[in-house]
């Protein structure tokens, strides 16, 4: 499903103000992350499940790394980073492999809870964002995108290898796209997947 062919960014507006942030439940996730976010910080959404897997690491890994790095430079040329907030389901992960991407700044990991919801409104209550390769990292994006208009978003250009970038995307216009660079060998032990 794409924005302009299956629904507009109005449609998707609209279904997140009725559907998802009316939710009394979500609304204390959303105050709970806000409540430990500091200014200037940038949150980083990585997501290391199925698209991680053998079966479909060939078709939609990337390289991480890489594309944090290139994502956090983009950020400092929107302002200072006083600070950066990993957000993942593989924390551990990010604690081995991306920690020295950001030397000298304070690193937090995890959400203001412990489950998905958390995560998912740790990533919609952040106003600068750097989104996974993941559907679920683009919910917390487009939800973002609702309760700050202005919020600077950074997603990856294609969410799958060989992907004709001359469709229309599923991410809003006002997202800045990233080029990825793909993991070259699916089967690879590579800490960059």
């Amino acid at each position: 499903m794409k924005i302009g062919i299956d629904f507009s960014e109005r449609d998707l507006t609209d279904f997140s103000r009725r559907r998802l942030l009316t939710s009394p439940h979500f609304q204390r996730r959303l105050a709970a992350a806000d409540a430990v976010r500091t200014e200037g910080e940038v949150l980083v959404n990585v997501r290391r499940g199925d698209y991680y897997t053998p079966q479909f690491r060939g078709r939609f890994g990337i390289d991480v790394r890489s594309y944090v790095e290139r994502a956090l430079a983009l950020h400092r040329q929107y302002g200072p980073i006083n600070g950066v907030r990993f957000v993942s389901d593989d924390v551990a992960w990010c604690r081995e492999h991306l920690t020295d991407l950001v030397p000298g700044v304070p690193v937090e990991y995890g959400s203001a809870g412990e489950s998905m919801f958390d995560d998912l409104a740790a990533v919609a209550a952040a106003p600068r964002l750097v989104l996974a390769n993941s559907t679920f990292s683009y919910w917390g994006g487009f939800i973002a995108s609702v309760l700050d208009p202005g919020a600077q978003i950074i997603g990856p250009a294609e969410h799958e290898r060989g992907h004709d970038q001359n469709t229309p995307t599923w991410f809003p216009r006002a997202w800045k796209r990233l080029p990825v660079d793909w993991l070259d060998d699916p089967e690879s032990p590579a800490i960059v997947g």
